[in-house]
């Protein structure tokens, strides 16, 4: 990432940031002097330019560079001038010739340095530089046309919501107070809130570029800036300040109107009038309420509601989102100088904003306390809560992503305070849960307690939430009791209060609770719409529809998400009228706010002519509720219970996507590939748009070996806005590894990263890519990054282990473990991985008492087995390997690869009843699973069951006719049936496709042998002993084919290789006396 930097000119201007490049660029326009004051940017101390030895390098090798120029400048002036004498002589003596010769003379180049000043005249033409980029750059907007946008940067102590850097627009109107008592959905107008500089591109924000200013896109305004008189920047400056009087005004007119709103007076006309103070001779906004009186409806009114009704019928198009504000995520651009004042007065009016509890008061708090770290950053309050505010309020953004790095950025900063600040811990956890790291969360409340700090009653409200999503009923009971005894909760109390009795299937109580929380906050909508849920699912439609109207009453306080919600709830309250059509409107209309899977199936249903009202709302109430059983019967690895949920869950809702989605993983972990691939199928063809279930089939054919079909698919999701998102880079990533191309795997996970910086998986996956392939100092900083974001990932501290191991030793590695072990708990694959390293170390005492200790873990996972199973494969324990791996395949059935180990095991043991059991099992899970048939085809030739080995060796080929081993073995068949041409033909096909192919190789090789090809098959050999000089077998042919061909020294050679490979071969007296016969 490169360094950005400030500069500060003499007249104490500062511009930038600036690349280094850009700075050396500056310099040798003359703009700047090299012995300015510069700035590390954002927020780096004020140093001499020349301190930073980057840019004084760049200064230094530029002033060499000038004045090898002014030396060549000389030189060429010198020749110039004597030919201007020479000239000169011959001129005539008219005056009209003398004064046009002196028009004509070349002048001198000099270097001036650049100053500002009403006196510094400046030789540079900028009004030329202007025009030339005019011309080359015609999209970009003229000066008169950037004076109608003008950025003040002023600071005031009157008004609360005033940012920092705010753009005044001289046009600007603030709309007039609507009809209050109309529908949200027919009068959402606009919250008037200042309009501030545009957001970021995704690129800006990972480069840590601002919206201060980028270079390339300003050198002509910066040309056009310096060429400005002083005279002309005080008249600009005039300007600004009389805008800006108007902003502040009409800032007052709308905190003042919301404050009569909140007092009762939404219904009445406010209309605010200046009275001067006759003692300070100001003046000062004055409140008049009329009543208004009640009437019919105008023509006007049913004009305006016709013509919402008309636009909410309207399926084309962009959602008109006037009535919301969506929260913007920024990191503050800090002041040159340290204004605590400041700092200090806009933190008052942040709090006093955020004190009120609602949606938009916090989103203006937002811009509050931004303003005050700008004023000043370290050692601010406002740090705190501004991550806590943007973690509460992060749901709202336009692009939850990018929001969510930017929020990361603070979140870093403020590492320091994660056990001293509650305002931190708090919104850090809430961060964590935000963007489901639930654990991480409860891990950094945990920290903060144990630090000896006491928790606030918001801080145990928001820790019972990420206990109730990470599944920890037990703790977060004992949380749920201490909250229950707060005299005076906070808001956020009563809503995890209720989400808790709702997890646990208790309606009555959690509606209990909302209607407690409602008395002490009548105006909160959290609460309005979770008490509409309860009354929708109790079905008490007239309490239901009683509801929404507070919450339109209240404009869903101009929430995206809350009006979202109170969207969807419109569409049942239709639907529940029979107004199928009305309802599917406004499903829409939240779905272009919001998007939901649930709304999405409920959607479905009303467009096929589906009855949504109220025996599909109680039966998806409780298809929710099967899935999360199966959900944690999977989780607890009781596999037929899980399944046995999911299928009541789909055939209750087949068009429940989450349902859906989940039958096919726990398919796909039983090994039912094809029924998991059905399953998708039919579903996309009926929801042809969703994404995520093309995203499990994708996932489902990879996993099949299904690789035509999974680039098909893929190919046609790369043609939708779908291919620009972090998910489909992931995708791409796992395609690529599956296909044995780690490269482009990593390509692909890096392309994901810069789409979602905070997506710690894909870290993980190209961590371990570079651990298999030997990288592990590469390794090492992506998983320390990913550690970062989830510190209690146990897959991530086993692969950091493995890394620490290689680079550091068997003792840091197996410190580092016990440690891990000591925080985490004794989870099998972290006690599997130190078993592995005492093994792979040759401590064999720690090592057995290890082995013994796995052994009898309650609790054991996959990576466990493995460890057990590789342990027993290197000591020679093969009946110890059988009965791990067969645990192993009975905890997760569909691990393919491990019955195919275990098949060849049986087959090479002469075992074939035992291998056929595994092999058909895989065929019958996975017909297209690679070199199934393969291996059956091995296990009938062994017993010389010619037909069927040519029936399985058929199929391997027909499913698989671009493998070499599918070539090889039906080559082997036609060689049994002493069809020889046939079978040559197919190991030449085998080896086409694989020059390394040993097995065909040396079955090719054999054959010419018998065929009195030695030469030939002495040459196939020699190819295939390149490719594995260890295979007994090859030296032994070698030693045949060398024989055969006459060559007696070279076949003994190899004769004696082959019983030093291998000792107790079976022939080993018939070798011994041919090597006898040789000498």
């Amino acid at each position: 990432m490169s360094l950005k930097y400030r500069i500060r000119l003499e007249n104490e201007r500062v511009i930038g940031p600036f690349s280094e490049e850009e700075i050396g660029e500056l310099f040798i326009k003359n703009h700047i002097k090299g012995t300015e004051q510069c700035q590390q940017f954002p927020i780096g101390d004020w140093k001499p330019l020349q301190s930073f030895s980057q840019l004084s390098e760049i200064i230094n090798e530029t002033i060499k560079k000038i004045n090898q120029a002014n030396a060549q400048n000389e030189a060429s002036i010198t020749s110039v001038n004597s030919k201007k004498v020479s000239s000169q002589k011959l001129k005539s003596k008219s005056t009209n010739v003398e004064k046009n010769t002196e028009k004509t003379e070349a002048p001198i180049v000099t270097f001036h340095e650049f100053k500002f000043g009403k006196d510094i005249k400046d030789d540079v033409n900028y009004e030329e530089l202007e025009k030339e980029y005019k011309k080359n750059n015609p999209h970009v907007p003229t000066e008169e046309a950037m004076e109608e946008t003008l950025v003040v940067r002023k600071f005031s102590n009157k008004v609360d919501n005033l940012d920092k850097t705010v753009v005044v627009r001289p046009k600007f109107e603030i709309p007039k107070a609507k009809n209050e008592s109309q529908s949200v959905l027919y009068k959402m107008e606009s919250p008037v809130v200042v309009e501030e500089k545009m957001q970021p591109t995704r690129e800006e924000l990972i480069n840590e570029k601002t919206e201060f200013i980028n270079l390339a896109q300003a050198l002509p305004t910066i040309n056009a800036q310096l060429s400005v008189s002083e005279v002309e920047l005080d008249t600009k400056k005039k300007i600004e300040e009389s805008l800006e009087i108007k902003r502040l005004k009409d800032l007052e007119a709308i905190i003042i109107r919301e404050q009569a709103i909140e007092q009762g007076h939404e219904d009445d006309e406010i209309e605010i009038i200046e009275e001067e103070d006759s003692e300070s001779k100001t003046s000062q906004p004055k409140v008049i309420i009329k009543k208004k009186k009640q009437k019919g409806m105008s023509i006007v009114a049913i004009l305006a509601f016709l013509g919402i009704f008309y636009f909410f019928l309207q399926d084309e198009g962009p959602p008109k989102q006037q009535g919301v504000t969506f929260l913007e995520v920024k990191f503050p651009i800090t002041a040159d100088e340290e204004n605590i004042p400041g700092a200090n007065n806009y933190l008052v009016q942040a709090r006093g904003l955020y004190s009120k509890g609602n949606y938009r008061a916090r989103t203006i708090a937002s811009k509050m306390y931004l303003n005050s770290l700008a004023q000043k950053f370290s050692d601010n309050e406002a740090l705190g809560e501004i991550i806590l505010t943007y973690a509460e309020l992060l749901d709202n953004t336009r692009d939850q992503t990018q929001s969510a790095s930017t929020l990361y950025k603070y979140v870093q900063l403020a590492e320091s305070k994660f056990l001293s600040d509650h305002s931190v811990a708090t919104g850090v956890a809430l961060f964590f849960d935000k963007i489901g790291k639930y654990q991480t969360g409860i891990y950094t409340i945990k920290n903060y307690l144990r630090a000896g700090q006491k928790p606030t009653p918001k801080m145990l409200s928001y820790y019972l939430g990420l206990l109730v999503k990470a599944g920890e009923f037990v703790e977060a009971r004992k949380v749920f009791e201490t909250i229950s005894t707060i005299p005076k909760k906070p808001l956020e109390a009563y809503v995890e209060l209720a989400l808790f009795q709702i997890a646990n299937d208790k309606p009555a109580e959690a509606q209990t609770i909302i209607l407690e929380g409602i008395k002490y906050f009548p105006s909160s909508v959290k609460l309005l719409l979770l008490l509409s849920d309860s009354y929708l699912k109790e079905q008490s439609i007239k309490q239901f529809e009683a509801t929404l109207k507070k919450v339109d009453k209240l404009q869903a306080e101009y929430s995206p998400v809350y009006l979202a919600k109170y969207l969807q709830y419109m569409g049942y309250l239709a639907a529940f009228k029979n107004k199928n059509k009305e309802a599917s409107v406004f499903f829409k209309k939240s779905l272009q706010i919001k998007e939901s899977d649930e709304l999405r199936s409920s959607l479905a249903k009303l467009e096929i002519g589906g009855d949504l009202a109220s025996q599909n709302l109680i039966l998806e109430s409780k298809v929710i509720g099967l899935l999360k059983k199966s959900k944690e019967e999977f989780k607890n690895r009781n596999l037929d219970s899980a399944f046995q949920f999911i299928i009541e869950a789909v055939d209750a809702d087949p068009d429940y996507i989450p349902s859906v989605l989940f039958q096919a993983k726990l398919n796909t972990y039983r090994g039912f590939f094809e029924s998991s691939i059905f399953s998708l199928q039919e579903k996309i063809g009926v929801h042809q748009q969703n994404f995520q279930l093309k995203k499990a089939l994708v996932e489902v054919y990879i996993q099949a070996y299904k690789f035509d079909e999974a680039e098909r698919l893929l190919s046609e999701i790369a043609q939708t806005k779908y291919a620009t998102s972090s998910e489909y880079a992931s995708l791409m990533g796992f395609f690529s590894e599956a296909k044995k191309n780690p490269i482009i795997a990593i390509k692909w996970y890096d392309r994901a990263l810069s789409r979602d910086p905070l997506s710690d998986e894909n870290m993980y996956q190209i961590a371990k890519i570079l651990v298999k392939n030997k990288r592990f100092a590469e390794a090492r900083g992506r998983i320390s990054k990913a550690l970062l974001l989830d510190p209690k990932n146990v897959k991530y501290h086993a692969l950091n282990a493995e890394i620490l191991y290689d680079q550091d030793g068997t003792d840091t590695a197996l410190g580092y473990l016990r440690d891990t072990m000591t925080e985490l708990g004794e989870d099998p694959l972290l006690v599997s991985t130190i078993t592995s390293l005492y093994f792979r170390s040759g401590q064999i005492k720690e090592f057995q008492d290890y082995y013994t200790k796995i052994q009898n873990l309650p609790k054991k996972d996959e990576g466990l087995y493995e460890v057990l199973m590789a342990a027993a494969k290197l000591e020679g324990r093969k009946d110890e390997y059988v009965k791990h791996a067969k645990d192993l395949v009975k905890l997760n059935p569909g691990n393919l690869n491990i019955r195919m180990e275990l098949g060849e095991v049986f087959l090479n043991e002469g075992k074939f009843d035992d291998a056929i059991v595994q092999f058909t099992e895989i065929k019958d899970k996975l017909e297209s699973y690679p070199k199934v048939h393969y291996q059956l085809a091995r296990v009938y030739l062994a017993r010389n069951n010619t037909a069927k080995a040519r029936e399985m060796a058929t199929k391997e080929l027909q499913l698989n006719p671009n493998l070499d081993s599918a070539h090889f073995i039906m080559g082997e068949v036609f060689r049994l049936e002493k069809d020889y041409r046939e079978a040559i033909l197919k190991y030449e096909k085998a080896i086409s496709l694989n020059p390394r192919s040993i097995d065909a190789l040396l079955a090719m090789a054999n054959l010419k042998l018998q065929q009195n090809y030695a030469n030939e098959a002495i040459d196939l050999l020699l190819r295939a002993l390149k490719e594995d000089m260890t295979n007994p077998m090859i030296h032994k042919l070698l030693g045949d084919s060398y024989r055969a061909a006459g060559r007696r020294a070279l076949a003994k050679e190899k004769y004696e290789d082959y019983l030093k490979l291998s000792p107790v071969a079976p022939d080993k007296d018939l070798i011994e006396s041919l090597i006898r016969s040789l000498k």
